[in-house]
Parts: C-alpha cells; structure tokens; sequence
C-alpha cells in the first residue's frame, strides 16, 4: 500500500473553486482507477486557503496510473491559477498488517 498525504494552498479566496474542483478530480479517480482505494479531502477548521488530502493506493503502478490520467490534467486546468502550491508526501503504515482504521482489540 502506498499513501499520500497533499497540502494544496490555494489564492485567498479561492478556496471553494478549488475544493469543487478537486472534489470532482476525487470522484472521477474513485470511478475510473481501479488501484486507488481511498481518496479523501479534508478542510482545515483554521485555515481558509488550505486543504489536505488522503489518497491510499494499492501500489506504485496505481499511483502511476493516477499521475498519469486525465483526470488529474484536468484538475490541473481547472484550478492553475488559483493554486498558490501543491505538495506531497508518500507514507506508510506505521506496522505492518495495520492498512485501516479498526480498533486493535486488547
């Protein structure tokens, strides 16, 4: 499994345009790429030009796939000029075996 972690900062103001767009971008992904199984959006509750995101994918080539797609150049266009950066991070699983969100049980 392999997981990014994206900080978007967007133009004062331009939050929300972007949040449409990129929330678009998620649902076209979850749709169309069958190695991607989480993607997530989250909005900062202090911030209001930032957003984060959480995509998990099955493997290196599921990530390919999705840098690669148009999906991903679409959002592009959509959102250039209303987008100040776009950074991410690749993560793992602190243990292995541990790829969701369950309780351990004692």
């Amino acid at each position: 499994m392999l997981i990014i972690i994206g900080t978007l900062i967007s133009q004062p103001g331009k939050r929300e345009e972007v949040l449409e767009a990129v929330l678009r971008h998620r649902d076209r992904c979850m749709k169309e790429e069958a190695g991607l199984i989480a993607f997530q959006v989250l909005v900062p509750e202090q911030d209001d030009v930032g957003l984060m995101l959480y995509e998990l994918y099955t493997d290196e080539a599921a990530l390919s796939t999705h840098m690669k797609g148009a999906s991903l150049a679409t959002l592009q266009a959509e959102v250039a000029t209303k987008v100040v950066s776009l950074t991410g991070v690749r993560c793992r699983f602190a243990r292995s075996g541990h790829d969701d969100t369950s309780r351990e049980r004692a």
